[in-house]
């Protein structure tokens, strides 16, 4: 990444000027674009990665694209680590000090890694410092995009003038109308960084088959289908998305990738012919959750009113 890059997005990532306001905090695995966090005041802690003895923040000392290079010509293999206590004190106390009402912060599934831990220990801190301005923790029990759509609603409701309790119910209920599923180019890299058993990896990459994974309601990951070929796959995305949809009078989809950016226009294709009236954009796979499918994950995330 240039230095500018790295310098205009730590600049976005700044806890912003909150007077009197509910501050919303997430990490950088929702994949907020930082032009949209800042719109939305909303403050994204990085993840970490690690390369070697070099430890990365996610999406500012490094990109996905620099990293998938190394990925796919050094055979590297990341390893990941979620926001210390000390990041979320550290980002807490920054959103109180400067007149935040209080704070609600996202985290990624609990029961794929340790934020919420950390960030609830960081919020019990919080509110012995700042016993007037509550502090609360929300597991999306989700990841990615999906993940990014809570955040984005519980902003959406601080922007409106929510209280804290009102901005945790609008993610509770966002929570419930969101989702994702994926496919991998190889299981390879899961297999490598333990998120799959060996031989069930060994056997899908020899037979060819492409998983379809995703989030349960638990937060736990899964596989919930396989087909023979990539077109199969993003068929069944598609169909996927279908099935859970209720009547809705609103959807907006985001197309993930991971190095597969021709394959996403076509998915954002297909999606759109779908559902015309659908709020469509096409996002990079964080880099921290690509360091663990690796290269050529594609994917569909979506929340519906």
């Amino acid at each position: 990444m240039r230095d500018s890059d790295a310098a205009q997005q730590a600049s976005a990532r700044r806890p912003p000027t909150l007077h009197g306001r509910v501050a919303v905090v997430t990490d950088t695995v929702a994949q907020i674009d930082p032009q949209t966090a800042s719109e939305l005041g909303i403050t994204v802690v990085p993840m970490k990665l690690a390369l070697g003895d070099r430890e990365y923040r996610d999406g500012i000392d490094i990109s996905a694209a620099e990293l998938y290079r190394r990925m796919r010509e050094d055979k590297v293999l990341p390893r990941t680590s979620s926001p210390s206590v000390g990041d979320y004190e550290g980002a807490f106390r920054s959103l109180l000090a400067g007149g935040a009402a209080g704070v609600v912060c996202l985290t990624l599934s609990s029961r794929l890694t340790m934020a919420f831990s950390a960030a609830s220990l960081a919020a019990e801190t919080m509110r012995a410092e700042f016993p007037s301005q509550p502090v609360e923790v929300v597991d999306t029990r989700t990841a990615a995009r999906a993940e990014g759509f809570v955040a984005l609603k519980a902003a959406q409701a601080a922007a409106r003038g929510a209280s804290v309790e009102k901005v945790v119910a609008a993610a509770h209920c966002a929570r419930e109308r969101v989702g994702l599923v994926a496919t991998v180019d190889t299981l390879e890299y899961l297999v490598r960084g333990g998120r799959v058993n060996l031989a069930v990896g060994l056997l899908g990459d020899l037979l060819q088959v492409k998983p379809l994974l995703t989030i349960q309601d638990d937060g736990t990951a899964t596989c919930v289908a396989r087909r023979r070929t990539r077109r199969a796959a993003l068929e069944y995305m598609v169909q996927y998305v279908a099935a859970r949809l209720d009547s809705h009078t609103r959807l907006e989809v985001a197309v993930m990738h991971a190095d597969a950016a021709e394959e996403a226009l076509e998915l954002k294709k297909r999606v759109m012919e779908t559902w015309p009236e659908a709020q469509v954009i096409v996002t990079d796979f964080t880099a921290v959750m690509g360091g663990h499918t690796g290269p050529g994950l594609i994917g569909l995330a979506y929340y519906y009113e």
